[in-house]
């Protein structure tokens, strides 16, 4: 951490707020060790998960972040979801758009929503556990069909048979249920958090409250905001005004995040 900052960002942690991890692509020392490459799984991204979490989430940084990945990074807030990989379903949002400045202004915010959606407000960590049997889609010959896999919380946030789209407010709002005891989430949900559950803290308040997500709920940390209800899967574009909410009010989650996480780090590497 002190070498990046020092090597790459003029001695100044605050300028990691603003550093897009894709950047590190093919960088031994900071980048990916393995053939792989994951902005949330860099070797930085690594040491700022040690430097916020050691102790509280995790105990030994080098087996579980590292070696053994008990835990893993994750990019809360997708991307790919709404505007498809690399923006290819930008066109088909600004279909009814035919003003033609309102168009570039709208692929703008997305090229900026892009740089944002890998910087360090967009990370956390979470149980890596990966548990047998649990009901995903796969595709098959040109067809999906859903298959008894293994699989990990990262992964299956992700899945069409979650149910979620990769929307982090909609995990938050299983999580919490599942902390509740709530017979509301799914059974294939239920079976991937129990598998998990040593690794997560005691009670949900503290969860929210050590990975810095209080953005994400109402007054007293109470309720989760639910921004994407009635979002669209992966598979449909969003309307023009719901694909701006979410740029504007992700945007301003990430920011709020980034600046607490470097309030933190800056107090851990004195």
């Amino acid at each position: 951490m002190k070498e990046f900052i020092n090597e790459e960002l003029n001695y100044e942690p605050s300028n990691l707020a603003s550093f897009d991890f894709k950047k590190l692509q093919g960088d031994k020392k900071f980048g990916s060790q393995g053939f792989w490459f994951y902005c949330d799984d860099t070797k930085l991204a690594r040491a700022i998960y040690c430097v916020l979490w050691q102790e509280k989430l995790v105990v030994n940084c080098v087996s579980e972040l590292i070696k053994d990945k008990t835990y893993r990074g994750d990019t809360l807030n997708s991307l790919n979801t709404l505007f498809g990989k690399y923006g290819a379903k930008v066109e088909k949002i600004l279909t009814n758009i035919q003003d033609y400045s309102e168009k570039d202004r709208f692929k703008n915010k997305v090229k900026g929503f892009n740089k944002i959606y890998h910087t360090i407000g967009n990370f956390a960590i979470l149980p890596n556990n990966e548990i047998e049997d649990i009901r995903i889609t796969v595709r098959e010959e040109g067809e999906y069909k859903e298959k008894l896999k293994p699989t990990t919380i990262n992964r299956y946030r992700g899945n069409k048979s979650s149910k979620l789209h990769d929307y982090f407010d909609q995990f938050l709002i299983v999580l919490e249920k599942w902390y509740y005891y709530s017979d509301e989430i799914s059974d294939d949900w239920k079976k991937l958090l129990d598998g998990n559950k040593e690794l997560f803290p005691k009670n949900f308040d503290y969860f929210r409250e050590i990975l810095f997500l209080n953005s994400y709920f109402g007054a007293g940390g109470k309720n989760c905001r639910e921004l994407t209800k009635g979002y669209p899967s992966a598979l449909g574009p969003p309307t023009f005004e719901k694909a701006e909410n979410y740029i504007r009010e992700k945007t301003q989650i990430i920011n709020q995040r980034a600046e607490i996480m470097i309030e933190n780090i800056e107090k851990r590497l004195k």
